[in-house]
């Protein structure tokens, strides 16, 4: 049986350009953990229909090089985890 309680550790890596917007965001959104569910839901007919690849190397294709990455924790909801994976 699984325990619903138990939370997974992510990391999102922004780019430090938007670093900013990002954090007004979250601030927005009341959390990672919420922006990243919001994020979920807008795209959701993306996602359903293709349009955003699918695949585990989906990031080096088309991030820049030398962008200073900014290392940002959270615990995605369960079901959210489920789609980002």
């Amino acid at each position: 049986e699984k325990n619903p309680l138990i939370e997974i550790n992510s990391t999102l890596l922004i780019p430090e350009k938007y670093y900013e917007k990002f954090k007004e965001k979250i601030h927005l959104h009341k959390g990672v953990r919420g922006y990243v569910a919001y994020l979920l839901f807008k795209y959701k007919l993306h996602i359903a229909n293709g349009m955003i690849p699918s695949y585990s190397n989906h990031t080096t294709k088309y991030q820049e090089k030398n962008q200073n990455l900014v290392r940002v924790a959270f615990r995605p909801r369960l079901d959210d985890w489920a789609e980002l994976k």
